[in-house]
């Protein structure tokens, strides 16, 4: 037997489905029975014996008038008992109908704190997912453009892998060390030409510091020249008042070369 296809109510039949009125009309049903049947104005009559008649006139007579009076009290204690009963009953259903309703009552408010920290929990949830997939949504485009590097990276290597240009593995480690012993003597000629920097400006120092010390004493031994100059100049002053020395002596001074200083001596001629 085929399974029936149970599908979706239409908004009407679902509404229809919690009408307030029809939910009402049910709940209602123990209390309007029970006001109905206890409202009424002849509820004792049904619950109240009836006077018994005036006295036979013959004694056959009263014994079927008492004989009748009998059944119709047996007939009226039933009927009472069956009137208690539907009483008893309404009453029980009427109970009945205020105990689920507070059931109910009870059991609708703790559904509803219930509902209130689902909502809290559902809501919080709600947020993380949000969070999550903002997250993943920025991750996904993060990926999106390594994938699209990674594509550039593949096709300049698969460009550089297929060139016929391309030499062997072993070549290329060849040139790498032949490289490498170029840079090595490169950096040891660089080397090289510091220390000889180094060196000629040590040497260039020391020629400056002798040239400048051969300038303190050609000063100072043109000081002295001019000094002995200025004396001689006195001396044959004084000479031609005496007659000691004749005119044609002439006194000079030369200068002699000795290593990288000159000295100068007088003669005297």
């Amino acid at each position: 037997m085929a399974a029936k296809d149970w599908g979706l109510l239409s908004q009407a039949d679902e509404d229809a489905l919690h009408n307030v009125s029809r939910l009402l009309a049910v709940e209602a049903r123990p209390y309007t029975h029970a006001a109905g049947r206890l409202l009424k104005p002849d509820i004792f009559e049904d619950a109240r014996p009836k006077q018994l008649p005036s006295p036979p006139p013959d004694a056959s007579a009263a014994e079927e008038e008492a004989a009748a009076i009998t059944v119709e009290r047996e007939q009226q204690a039933h009927n009472i008992e069956i009137w208690r009963k539907d009483i008893m009953n309404e009453l029980s259903l009427l109970d009945f109908a205020i105990l689920r309703a507070e059931f109910t009552t009870n059991s609708n408010h703790t559904e509803r704190e219930r509902y209130a920290v689902e909502k809290t929990g559902i809501e919080a949830k709600q947020d993380h997912v949000r969070k999550t997939i903002e997250d993943l949504r920025v991750r996904l485009v993060e990926a999106k453009e390594t994938l699209a590097v990674r594509k550039t990276y593949d096709e300049l290597t698969e460009k550089i892998t297929s060139s016929k240009m391309l030499k062997p593995r072993d070549e290329q480690v060849h040139a790498h060390e032949k490289l490498d012993q170029e840079i090595r003597e490169l950096e040891c000629e660089v080397q090289s030409a510091k220390d000889t920097w180094s060196d000629r400006r040590t040497q260039f120092g020391r020629i400056e510091e002798e040239a400048r010390g051969m300038l303190r004493m050609i000063k100072d031994e043109k000081e002295e020249a001019e000094r002995k100059e200025g004396m001689m100049k006195d001396g044959d002053e004084d000479g031609e008042g005496e007659g000691s020395m004749s005119r044609g002596d002439v006194s000079h001074a030369v200068r002699v070369e000795k290593g990288h200083h000159y000295e100068y001596r007088l003669k005297i001629g």
